[in-house]
């Protein structure tokens, strides 16, 4: 009850893959192909979700269980995104980090041993406050500890990279529960908004991914499937109708404005270019990474840019059944990309959201 999934929900990064969906999902801005954005433009000023809620009085903290706290430069733009907090790193072999190493599986701490230590940490801070907080252990190559292989996987799946995956999965599904658990006996359960999101795509398109991701959909794996990632927004106390499924295409950009909605925000001081994926009356996701940049997806049509840039060499066909369609159908849309993800490079060179640093 009270939880809303959105199936046509897709990533929307740069060159700095989880950081830059980060910086897409409270800022609402597209990542630079450059390099990863954290770094060129560590020195910027930005405005988004963090900063709006710090003006409304919530305390802002980011958590983080990654052996090293600078990771995609983060220990440096945390505070120019807004946070006040950041937890992160480890507390071991010489490191002076926030987290205990208590059970060590594929890129640092264990996710459900990750939460157990967010729990105080975020005891700590002064109500109210917006928690942003990044998982580690659903991650390539998805190797579990044998006492969280959840899934009895079929004698062809054990050992690939798509079986690693679906337990990775499992494991993500039991941790999330684990921690929402402990927040319902800390009595923070109910006054809290839950917004879960993925980053990046998790199974590529090499050959053996290929062969086994068409032996278990029963059709060949595409941009679609691989570029798709999880959004779900759960409101224990919401005393309105949340809709259990909301189709419309959306993307990484589109999680502020969402989120400010729910928040009560009228409207946002400050330069975005999602919409609320409640009320919008038509979805459109920009692409620049893995389908070239001046690819959208949208309700109706997806475009995929050819890889020499020529316009009339890409693919156009429909979202709902991939029927290919005539390429004029998808010219508007194409420089609607390249609009948004232009407007973003140019934003981020020209420094243009510096006007909202003069009161800070």
């Amino acid at each position: 009850e009270n939880t809303t999934y959105f199936p046509n929900f897709f990533q929307q990064i740069g060159s700095g893959n989880t950081s830059d969906a980060e910086l897409a999902v409270n800022n609402s801005i597209i990542g630079t192909l450059d390099y990863f954005t954290y770094k060129i433009y560590e020195d910027n000023c930005f405005n988004g979700l963090p900063w709006l809620l710090k003006d409304k009085g919530y305390a802002t903290a980011v958590f983080h269980a990654y052996e090293g706290r600078n990771f995609w430069n983060r220990e440096t733009v945390y505070p120019k995104l807004g946070f006040d907090k950041f937890y992160g790193g480890l507390n071991d072999q010489g490191r002076t980090g926030d987290y205990e190493m208590t059970e060590w599986m594929g890129w640092g701490l264990t996710d459900s041993e990750f939460f157990k230590q967010v729990i105080p940490q975020m005891k700590s801070l002064k109500e109210p406050f917006y928690s942003f907080v990044i998982t580690l252990s659903n991650h390539h190559p998805f190797e579990m500890l044998p006492h969280y292989d959840f899934i009895n996987l079929l004698k062809e799946d054990e050992g690939t990279i798509v079986g690693n995956y679906l337990n990775s999965v499992a494991y993500t599904d039991y941790s999330i529960g684990l921690f929402m658990d402990l927040l319902k006996e800390e009595g923070l359960y109910n006054s809290t908004i839950f917004v879960i999101y993925g980053d990046h795509l998790g199974i590529t398109n090499e050959k053996d991914n290929l062969k086994d991701m068409k032996r278990l959909l029963g059709r060949e794996y595409s941009y679609m499937d691989m570029l798709n990632v999880p959004l779900i927004i759960h409101i224990p106390s919401s005393e309105d109708f949340l809709p259990k499924e909301v189709k419309t295409v959306s993307g990484q950009l589109d999680v502020f404005p969402t989120v400010a909605y729910l928040m009560g925000f009228s409207e946002l001081n400050t330069f975005y270019l999602g919409h609320n994926i409640y009320n919008v009356k038509s979805g459109f996701v920009a692409e620049q990474t893995f389908m070239p940049k001046g690819s959208f997806i949208s309700d109706d049509i997806v475009y995929i840019m050819s890889r020499d840039g020529v316009f009339e060499h890409g693919e156009a066909f429909t979202f709902s059944d991939s029927k290919k369609v005539d390429l004029s159908r998808a010219k508007q849309g194409h420089l609607k990309s390249l609009m948004q993800v232009e407007f973003c490079e140019s934003l981020l060179k020209e420094n243009g959201m510096k006007e909202y640093c003069r009161n800070r």
